[in-house]
């Protein structure tokens, strides 16, 4: 609703659509322990079709079924809790813990991808023009799994990097004397 002396656009946001009274979703709980931490998962969805309508439409949505929210409680042996929030929108309509899994799938790949990218640099990568972006996606899968075999129980991957690097500095040098000395 428009204040006195106030014009209200066609477009502008209606508050009564937004307010949490109307937008009622189903909630779940999911913890799960492991690691030496406990996970809490709380997931809210909110399917109700004249919300997801009204939100798709006047935000460029179009074909909105599902707004979801997961709160992350993770807490962990001797550590502050840590609490991170995500919002997912869906084209799809699904129940919470449909959503759960869909993203822990999409996390999945994430963290895929953040291994790749910050251990061997793939979005720095400037190979761009015929079937070298895939080769050198294939040659990078390669070089991971290769590392993954190299590496102790307990390493991280920049520390398999950095000893191998060491090593061919030191097999380089070895050599330069080698060929100095002929």
């Amino acid at each position: 609703m428009a204040r006195a002396g106030e014009r209200q656009h066609a477009d502008a946001p209606r508050r009564d659509h937004v307010q949490p009274g109307r937008c009622r979703g189903k909630t779940i709980t999911v913890c799960e322990k492991g690691h030496g931490r406990l996970d809490t998962r709380a997931v809210r969805v909110v399917t109700a079709a004249d919300t997801c309508e009204w939100l798709g439409n006047n935000h460029g949505c179009e074909g909105l079924r599902t707004i979801g929210h997961i709160v992350y409680i993770t807490e962990a042996r001797g550590k502050k809790p840590k609490r991170e929030e995500c919002a997912f929108i869906c084209s799809r309509r699904m129940d919470a813990r449909d959503l759960l899994a869909e993203a822990r799938r999409h996390w999945g790949v994430e963290v895929a991808h953040n291994r790749l990218d910050v251990s061997l640099g793939e979005d720095a990568c400037r190979v761009r023009t015929g079937w070298s972006p895939a080769n050198f996606a294939i040659l990078r899968r390669f070089a991971l799994d290769w590392l993954d075999t190299l590496r102790g129980k307990d390493e991280p991957l920049p520390g398999v990097i950095s000893r191998l690097l060491c090593g061919f500095a030191v097999a380089a040098a070895m050599e330069d004397t080698a060929m100095a000395a002929i």
